[in-house]
């Protein structure tokens, strides 16, 4: 049997598997909408002279997908070329919904619902689209072929989108593989006597500085913030070349509410890093 303790304290094993599902996953998504990503670029090119905060404020209020939900059973390929997360893959059920009911960027829901929420109508994403559109017309002056527009959206989504999707996933394979139980500990629950947040609103959700200090040291929530930032730090593969104290440094500086934790905690997430960092240095060499 595997602790608890055990399964939040090796979260960098899985880190790359849980990037590739979540670009598997966006890239379901946008293709099973690509209907829905041609109209921006025809009302943009009818409408020339709307100022571009105007046309940021229209794709937030008004872009949405029509088909919002896909397994990760789908999008993983029943698990085929993930041989840490094959199972869960296969037998999780968990699906990802891409729409705005979302209170934050995104929300994992556990038990029967089994749901990962990613909140689709931010300002950045309305903001990154709207960009994308306005550089593919300015250099095409004309309607883009189809294949740019959705590599403009997959552009934006993988900006905006890609390590929230991690991060929601991390959370998901840890309450699969520990039964449940990823989240019961005495902090998780000495925080939720506390605070009580309505995280599937609709409306954005903000944290008073005093519950953002507290939320940031659950541990289910470090280390899904673990894998987030990881990813982020080592999109590209030069990367691992850098030394350890140069990662360290900029771990600490992207990895949020970091100077908010506790000692011990540190010492964990950096071991961690320091395990991942090494482990794939060697891979690449």
């Amino acid at each position: 049997m595997i602790r608890l303790s055990d399964i939040l304290r090796e979260g960098y094993k899985e880190v790359d598997e849980l990037e590739r599902l979540a670009e598997a996953c966006i890239d379901l998504i946008i293709k099973q909408n690509s209907q829905r990503i041609a109209p921006v670029f025809k009302w943009r090119f009818d409408n020339p002279k709307t100022s571009f905060n105007e046309f940021q404020e229209i794709i937030r209020n008004n872009f949405f997908f029509s088909n919002q939900t896909i397994g990760i059973k789908e999008a993983g390929k029943g698990g085929s070329g993930y041989p840490i997360l094959k199972e869960f893959i296969k037998e999780s059920g968990i699906r990802v919904e891409f729409s705005n009911k979302a209170g934050t960027s995104g929300v994992y829901v556990g038990g029967s619902l089994k749901r990962i929420y990613i909140k689709m109508d931010t300002k950045p994403f309305a903001n990154d689209f709207a960009y994308q559109v306005d550089i593919a017309m300015h250099l095409l002056k004309k309607l883009p072929p189809e294949s740019k527009m959705i590599n403009a959206l997959d552009i934006v989504m993988g900006a905006n989108i890609r390590s929230t999707l991690i991060h929601e996933l991390q959370h998901a394979y840890d309450d699969w593989r520990s039964g449940g139980k990823y989240d019961r500990n005495k902090r998780t629950a000495d925080y939720r006597k506390t605070y009580s947040t309505d995280i599937l609103s609709g409306g954005d959700v903000t944290f008073s500085p005093e519950h953002w200090a507290k939320y940031v040291q659950l541990p289910h929530e470090y280390w899904a913030r673990f894998s987030q930032t990881v990813r982020d730090i080592f999109m590209f593969p030069a990367a691992y070349e850098k030394p350890f104290p140069d990662i360290q440094k900029k771990f600490v500086e992207k990895f949020p509410g970091y100077k908010l934790m506790q000692e011990p905690d540190k010492k964990r997430l950096l071991k961690a890093l320091y395990k991942y960092w090494d482990e794939n240095r060697k891979k690449i060499k």
